[in-house]
């Protein structure tokens, strides 16, 4: 074997030694030597490939543990090409996760010639961030053992795919130097509900309770997940402490019934349960404001359907309001209905969701063009992630300093948001027959039209061909389908846009 410590110089003299050897075993070794002085500056995976099918099958063990030894895992060949490895002796490995829908198919690993390595290389963006476990042999879900990064989530940790751009939350961590608020556990008893839970409520260090201006409260269902999954009071304890946000008080609430209190069964009393009951609880026991201005909710997934309804149905007691992931996709869109036919501009929102997360990611799309006819202020993120608690917890510094900035709040939340460049007009608005869809494309190339229902199912495929720059349009037959709401989306080479339309009878 090559040394790899001696210098490319004395590569070069192992080269020049090598001619008396037999023509089969000098290729292979001038093969390995350059395998081995590229992976002195940087290992690449297509290398590692080209090394092992151009060497003897007696050599493919040294070449795998070389590699091993000098990358990490996940390994990186650039920004955007991610190479899943594992070890072993198996009859299938499989890696899933976030971008397969936790399928149990999801993607197979190939073995590497006779070797015991095991791969599968796809691309992601290149800050994408994703949750994942192996599947070895077709029922062993674990956790990928080369990959030192684990997240935490409801069923378990997760193995945690960070791409090189993508940029850790340093908030979450726990900072000895910042003073730390208090979280006390309590019960509390609802006689709408018939029930009791337990509630947390964090307060800020330096909590006065007789202070002239009272806190601003911010209400977290899914609770018991905010402290165990995604270090909330880390993230509130650091944030305070860097003048990124001011001081505020936050609840944490549990749901007994997930889906009945925040989707479908029991929503009408959960919420007046929480309007009626829970805040004035709170503004009994704490000094907080009640001011709709000064008092948030938010949650995820269903969490984050039932914090967009308490605001919808009250806007007297939320005036901001944060769903993450919401699942706007429950009872065919419902709530959305609602909202789309009511008011949401006395509300300040902030909605984010992540690329791969499926029909959210339409049903998202639908709600932002609700904010953007009824004129409300709103903040929308949507970042190259999954539907987890890795996601969630690592923007919790977005919302809190759009909702209650500090004098150092930088996030990127308070950044404008981008222009669009891609014109779309479609009317009439409300329709019962023919739409017009109008648009404008700045340079030639492939248009996509398609219409989407509120689950994010795609009902119809207008257009798909190149096109000219120019302005442009096509018709939609909206009286072939069911009244409702729906989502026509333009895709302009890499270039989207999108707006709601609501069909009547």
């Amino acid at each position: 074997m090559v040394d790899v410590s001696e210098s490319p110089n004395s590569l070069n003299r192992t080269g020049n030694s090598i001619q008396h050897l037999p023509v089969s075993m000098r290729t292979a070794l001038i093969v390995l030597a350059c395998f081995l002085s590229q992976s002195v500056q940087a290992q690449s995976f297509s290398a590692l490939l080209d090394a092992v099918g151009s060497s003897d099958a007696s050599q493919h063990a040294d070449l795998v543990s070389d590699f091993l030894g000098s990358t990490s895992v996940p390994h990186f060949e650039n920004d955007t090409t991610v190479v899943f490895l594992w070890t072993g002796s198996a009859t299938s490995v499989i890696v899933t996760g976030d971008f397969t829908g936790w399928s149990g198919s999801g993607h197979a690993l190939q073995r590497l010639a006779a070797t015991n390595l095991w791969y599968h290389s796809r691309h992601f963006e290149a800050d994408a961030r994703m949750d994942y476990k192996l599947i070895i042999g077709g029922s062993s879900w674990i956790l990928d053992p080369r990959n030192p990064r684990t997240v935490p989530g409801g069923f378990g940790a997760n193995s945690e795919l960070a791409m090189p751009q993508y940029v850790d939350a340093w908030e979450i961590e726990d900072d000895p130097s910042v003073a730390g608020g208090s979280m006390t556990t309590m019960t509390f008893a609802s006689s709408i509900m018939g029930t009791s839970r337990r509630i947390r409520v964090y307060t800020p260090a330096g909590y006065d309770a007789n202070r002239n201006e009272p806190y601003p409260v911010i209400l977290y269902h899914d609770g018991s997940d905010y402290v165990n999954f995604a270090n909330i009071q880390n993230t509130l304890d650091n944030l305070i402490a860097a003048q990124r946000i001011v001081p505020v008080v936050a609840v944490f609430a549990n749901p007994l019934n997930r889906e009945a209190e925040y989707a479908v069964g029991n929503t009408a009393n959960f919420t007046r349960m929480i309007v009626e009951e829970l805040m004035p609880w709170v503004e009994s026991n704490y000094h907080v404001s009640t001011e709709a201005s000064q008092r948030a909710v938010t949650g995820p997934s269903y969490a984050g359907l039932a914090s967009a309804r308490h605001c919808f149905e009250h806007p007297e007691e939320f005036g901001l309001c944060a769903p993450y992931s919401p699942s706007f996709w429950v009872s065919n869109g419902a709530l959305l209905n609602t909202m789309s036919a009511g008011d949401l501009s006395n509300i300040k929102w902030y909605v984010e969701w992540g690329t791969y997360e499926g029909s959210i990611t339409t049903t998202g799309a639908i709600f932002e063009n609700i904010l953007i006819e009824q004129g409300a202020s709103y903040r929308v993120r949507v970042w190259n992630e999954g539907h987890s608690w890795g996601m969630w917890r690592a923007h919790q510094d977005d919302m809190l300093e759009f909702f209650f900035p500090g004098v150092n709040a930088t996030s990127r939340s308070s950044l404008e948001q981008p222009a669009e460049s891609l014109q779309l007009d479609v009317y009439p608005n409300p329709s019962s027959a023919g739409t017009t869809i109008a648009f404008d494309t700045t340079a030639a190339g492939p248009v996509e039209v398609a219409v989407y229902d509120l689950l994010g199912r795609r009902v119809e495929t207008l257009i798909a061909r190149t096109f000219p720059p120019g302005a442009h349009r096509t018709t939609w037959d909206a009286a072939i389908h069911a009244s409702g709401t729906y989502l026509v989306h333009v895709m302009a080479g890499s270039i989207s846009t999108s707006r709601v339309v609501a069909v009547i009878p």
